[in-house]
C-alpha cells in the first residue's frame, strides 16, 4: 500500500532468506537460455544475487510489497521468479552472453514482470522441493524434516516450528542457520 511504513526489521529474515534460496536453487537449477544451463555458474548471476536483488528491490520500494495483498515470502518469492525467468527466457531483455555462456551482470535486472509458472513447472519445483529436502535428511534428519515443513506445508513461524519439531525457539533458531549453510552448501554442489 503506497505511503504505508514497513518495519524491516521486524520481519523474519532467519526464515525468508532460507526459503528464498531454495526457490533460486530450484529456478536456476532447471532454466537454460539459447540451450546452455542459465546457472549457478562462474560469471553468472547466482541464487543469492536474485534474492539479494529481490529484498533490495521492494526495500528500496522498486518492487512494491502490499502487505494486505500476500505475505512478504510470496511478494519476494514472485520477484525472484520473474528475475530468474526473464533472465533465462526473454530475447526482449537484450541479454548478451560473456565469453562464457552466460547472462553477463550489466544486462540485469530485467524490465518487466513474469507470468505465474505454469503446471509443468510447479511439477518440477515439487520435483526440486522433494530432492533438496531428500539431500537435507541425509545430511541430518532434523534439517530434512525442517525443510519438508517450511517448503511443503509452509510452516514458518517459529512456534509453529517449534510444536512440529518438538524443540525450543533457540533450537529453531540454530537450526535456521545450519539449514541457511546447508542451502548453501547444496548451491555450491548442484547448482550446474
Amino acid at each position: 500500500m503506497p505511503g504505508r511504513q514497513i518495519d524491516w526489521t521486524a520481519q523474519d529474515w532467519e526464515d525468508l532468506v532460507p526459503r528464498l534460496l531454495l526457490l533460486a536453487v530450484s529456478r536456476l537449477s532447471r532454466m537454460t537460455w539459447r540451450g546452455r544451463r542459465l546457472g549457478p555458474t562462474p560469471g553468472a548471476a547466482q541464487p543469492e544475487d536474485f534474492v539479494n536483488d529481490a529484498i533490495a528491490k521492494t526495500m528500496a520500494g522498486i518492487r512494491v510489497w502490499d502487505p494486505d495483498r500476500c505475505t512478504l515470502f510470496q511478494h519476494l518469492a514472485g520477484a525472484v521468479v520473474s528475475d530468474i525467468s526473464h533472465a533465462a527466457e526473454s530475447s526482449e531483455n537484450r541479454i548478451t552472453l560473456s565469453a562464457t555462456g552466460t547472462p553477463s551482470d550489466s544486462d540485469w535486472p530485467p524490465d518487466h514482470a513474469d507470468d505465474d509458472p505454469d503446471p509443468e513447472q510447479a511439477a518440477m519445483w515439487q520435483s526440486e522441493q522433494r530432492r533438496l529436502i531428500a539431500h537435507l535428511d541425509g545430511l541430518d534428519p532434523l534439517l530434512g524434516r525442517m525443510a519438508m515443513h517450511m517448503l511443503i506445508e509452509d510452516c514458518r513461524e517459529t512456534a509453529d516450528l517449534c510444536l512440529a519439531l518438538d524443540l525450543a525457539p533457540s533450537d529453531i533458531a540454530n537450526l535456521r542457520k545450519r539449514l541457511k549453510r546447508a542451502v548453501r552448501a547444496y548451491i555450491l554442489e548442484h547448482g550446474e
